[in-house]
């Protein structure tokens, strides 16, 4: 019942109960003036008797006009009862059949939602694109914030996270698949049975590419040089000092120079046969971590979805409640990085399980959103916030006021990015004018590197500029300045 509803009720009360109180009223009135006349009578008085019973008739008429007039009165008011009844039942009804019409929307939109996402577990080759799509304000926010939240931060280490973050708006990933067995690509256990390329732009002519085309023929490039000359002053003296040492590589090694310039490298069968060991390898050890497969539309099963728009659905999923019935995918993360911490310090790793509850207790019940967009029942992009997070996550109980002060400050940032779909990958073709890279060829290098091969000018001891201790890329001849620079 709307306001308006309600006060046009609340004024028929109140005029029918004053109407009610005026009638009382006046019948007291009449007996008051009754009694006192039969009070005031003067037996064997003729006159007065005949002016009582004047009186009386006209009390009497009087009676009767106001009990017509309250019986009339009693009907209005249970008319109005009535209809008020009448109109709030309408209201309650009509509340009703909206909640259940927003049901129906909320039912409707993740039935549509969940069609989609099981179509794609049907797809046989697929093209993702990823990408930060976060403007140059919003980078800016993040960065004074976490300057502002490190006392420790120098001008130095400003600049690298301002060129840091410069680099990830510039970033874009592409991901294409094709199945070679006609079987879908969520049935794929491994890289086997597809084609595929992965595309890491870098912009600005900057770019690292890999693909598998065939049986075991990978190939690969690098815009080396281009990379080296956006890592600042140091990076650029490192790209001056490879294309100064060009003219001093053996022939046989020219390949790496080719590859250095940006040239696409094929690997032989024999090269390509352990990479396709090394990947299935790396493969069977994330799944091992991650457990069972998820399907693409289980974490509907802890959300909520709603549809905005024609082609958009919101999907806020309750994170706490999805990770208390699923630990597992908490623990392979925290396995992960329980194995870099070791390998990073001689201190053993750390049981998992207590990582996972801590995880669990900083949770609270807000929820996260994922935007997607269904065009012609196919998902055809998704899109999130990653800093949508931070409102999922109390601040530790231990952390000081200007750590809650910045962890709340922090949820007013943005970065957003997005990934976009579709079923339909590019062609997939053999890059032209390769250089095949044969085991050969591998072992001339990295053998040489470490002593064991034929003692070329990769040996440590050759004093060219592509020994060992160049390692181009590394920042090994650096200052602080380069230090930075390569950790951005």
């Amino acid at each position: 019942m709307t306001f308006t509803e309600k006060t046009e009720l609340q004024d028929k009360v109140e005029r029918r109960h004053g109407a009610k109180a005026w009638a009382a009223l006046g019948v007291a009135a009449l007996m008051f003036t009754a009694a006192c006349s039969d009070g005031g009578d003067t037996p064997g008085d003729d006159g007065d008797a005949s002016k009582d019973a004047q009186v009386e008739e006209t009390v009497d008429e009087k009676d009767d006009d106001q009990k017509d007039s309250d019986e009339d009165q009693k009907d209005s008011d249970e008319k109005d009862d009535k209809d008020s009844d009448k109109d709030s039942d309408e209201d309650e009804d009509d509340d009703d059949e909206k909640d259940d019409d927003r049901d129906d929307d909320a039912s409707g939109a993740e039935e549509e939602l969940r069609e989609a996402l099981e179509d794609q577990e049907t797809w046989t080759e697929q093209k993702a694109t990823m990408r930060v799509d976060a403007s140059e304000e919003q980078m800016q926010k993040i960065v004074d914030l976490l300057s502002e939240s490190d006392e420790n931060m120098t001008e130095q280490d400003r600049k690298s996270l301002e060129d840091a973050m410069d680099m990830v708006r510039e970033v874009s990933v592409e991901f294409q698949a094709r199945s070679t067995t006609d079987a879908p690509l969520a049935d794929m256990k491994d890289l086997t049975g597809l084609d595929w390329s992965f595309v890491a732009d870098l912009g600005n002519g900057r770019s690292v590419e890999m693909m598998e085309v065939g049986e075991s023929e990978y190939f690969l490039r690098a815009d080396v040089l281009e990379i080296l000359r956006s890592m600042g002053s140091d990076g650029k003296q490192q790209a001056e000092q490879l294309e100064q040492s060009f003219s001093d590589v053996p022939k046989e090694q020219e390949w790496i120079v080719d590859f250095v310039k940006g040239s696409w490298l094929g690997l032989d069968k024999a090269l390509g046969s352990e990479f396709d060991k090394a990947v299935s390898e790396e493969t069977k050890r994330i799944e091992d971590e991650a457990g069972d497969q998820k399907s693409a539309d289980f974490a509907l099963d802890y959300a909520d979805v709603e549809k905005d728009g024609d082609e958009t659905y919101v999907m806020n999923v309750k994170l706490k409640e999805m990770f208390e019935d699923n630990p597992e995918m908490l623990e392979s993360a925290s396995a992960s990085t329980s194995e870099f911490d070791s390998a990073e310090s001689s201190s053993p790793s750390t049981d998992s399980s207590a990582d996972v509850d801590e995880v669990l207790d900083s949770l609270n019940d807000n929820t996260f959103p994922v935007t997607f967009t269904v065009k012609d029942g196919k998902v055809t992009a998704v899109e999130m916030d990653v800093m949508d997070i931070l409102d999922v996550i109390e601040p530790p109980a231990d952390a000081e006021e200007d750590e809650v002060k910045t962890f709340e400050e922090m949820k007013e940032a943005e970065l957003p990015i997005s990934v976009e779909l579709s079923d339909k990958a590019d062609s997939l073709e053999v890059p032209k004018d390769a250089v095949e890279l044969t085991e050969e060829d591998f072992e001339n290098v990295f053998g040489a590197q470490n002593g064991s091969g034929s003692g070329s000018d990769f040996d440590s001891g050759s004093g060219s500029d592509f020994d060992s201790d160049s390692d181009f890329g590394s920042g090994s001849d650096s200052d602080s300045d380069s230090d930075s620079d390569s950790d951005s």
